[in-house]
């Protein structure tokens, strides 16, 4: 759910955002509105590697070679997520 707090933010403050699942694009427009954003950079990259082989697992021939993350992965991109949902909803308040 980082993606939609990272969109939330967008909307509240400059009323609109990108269409995209990318983090890394939608954490760019949110660090030009705020540079605290960027230092989220290496937790989306994690976080976006996982995104489109997991949601459409056809969608990318050779994506992840098991075809999901291991546990230590998914656990380390729910606290990625965490962080991000925990570090913008002070914002939108």
């Amino acid at each position: 759910m980082p993606g939609k707090a990272l969109k939330a933010f967008l909307l509240d403050k400059v009323h609109q955002y990108l269409r995209t699942h990318r983090l890394v694009d939608l954490l760019g427009a949110c660090g030009e509105i705020d540079s605290a954003f960027t230092d989220f950079l290496p937790d989306c990259i994690v976080i976006d590697q996982y995104y489109v082989p997991t949601r459409y697992p056809d969608a990318v021939p050779g994506g992840l070679p098991d075809g999901l993350p291991s546990k230590a992965e998914a656990e380390e991109a729910v606290g990625i997520a965490e962080k991000i949902m925990g570090f913008v909803q002070p914002q939108l308040l």
